[in-house]
């Protein structure tokens, strides 16, 4: 599974976002876009183009055998910052917007429409929690399973098995290449965006030590030290969160803590291998301290095992 996301963006910078990404390998898409557009009133009309480029895109570039699955906008008023009369308004050009979408998947081979409910949100504060996310996977699950199972060739109605998909080679000990580094970036301005830190960074421990294989933001002293914060992390279960390192003694007096990127506040949840093994971690950090209770560590989680994930296909 990939995750290309910005948190940010909208229709019309989706294609860009996309390109690079070989997206060849999968059996199938999920969009999720339009609650920025939503909210900014894009025109129906550039709407509707802006969509069938990107269906138009992604058919060309998949297989045979890809769905594409199109979720519709979710609900605006679902959104805690949107609850309001201007969520009000944004939901109902969601609703026009949704129409238009609609329309253009019945004119592009493959392409699926979901439409999501207020049923298929839960509205449990500012942050999404697990049984958010399990109730979206379970909806689309649901959608899934049956065309995934048996799919058609786009050029007739003939019934083909699955297309299997083979892992990436084996990446040699130590060395990755700019491609295999930058993968991790979309995850990482994610987490960056989702928990509104300065920095993020995935971390990887090898037979050389911890080292940094990507990052987004400043991170100053190298944070992969092994008097770290994250070495602290790779040795120790579970999600490591210190809202103030200044009153930590752990980390108070560090450099990276007195110093470049000055971090007070860090959150890092370990990543595995297969057999179990800690081998490395995402983590987030700021030069602001902040409550240990506003931490999200089921989005921590969620994202630390998408790079998990990853990375065993690369290694696979």
């Amino acid at each position: 599974m990939t995750l290309v996301a910005d948190p940010f963006g909208s229709l019309e910078g989706l294609p860009n976002l996309l390109a690079g990404h070989a997206l060849g390998r999968f059996q199938a898409v999920v969009v999720f876009v339009g609650v920025n557009d939503a909210v900014t009133l894009t025109s129906e009309k550039s709407w509707e183009r802006n969509m069938g480029r990107l269906l138009r895109s992604l058919e060309r570039d998949t297989l045979d055998s890809t769905n594409i699955y199109v979720m519709g906008i979710q609900p605006i008023r679902t959104v805690p910052v949107f609850d309001s009369l201007l969520g009000s308004v944004a939901n109902t050009h969601a609703r026009r917007l949704n129409v238009r979408t609609e329309r253009v998947c019945r004119t592009v081979p493959h392409s699926v429409y979901l439409p999501l409910t207020d049923n298929a949100f839960i509205v449990s504060g500012r942050y999404l929690n697990s049984t958010d996310y399990r109730l979206w996977g379970e909806f689309l699950a649901d959608e899934m399973a049956a065309r995934l199972d048996l799919v058609r060739d786009r050029h007739g109605s003939n019934m083909v098995s699955p297309v299997q998909i083979t892992a990436p080679p084996e990446v040699e000990a130590g060395v990755e290449s700019h491609l295999r580094e930058t993968r991790y970036d979309p995850v990482l301005a994610l987490a960056q965006q989702s928990f509104g830190t300065e920095s993020a960074a995935f971390v990887l421990r090898d037979h050389s030590g911890l080292r940094v294989v990507a990052s987004v933001g400043p991170t100053g002293v190298n944070p992969a030290r092994s008097d770290s914060m994250s070495a602290t992390v790779v040795i120790q279960p579970g999600a490591l969160v210190v809202g103030d390192t200044e009153t930590d003694e752990r980390f108070r007096g560090k450099p990276y803590v007195t110093g470049p990127p000055f971090m007070r506040f860090f959150a890092g949840f370990p990543i595995e291998s297969p057999s179990g093994e800690r081998i490395g971690i995402l983590c987030v950090f700021d030069p602001k301290p902040r409550s240990r209770a506003d931490t999200d560590i089921v989005l921590l989680r969620q994202l630390a095992l998408i790079i998990q994930h990853e990375l065993q296909a690369i290694r696979s």
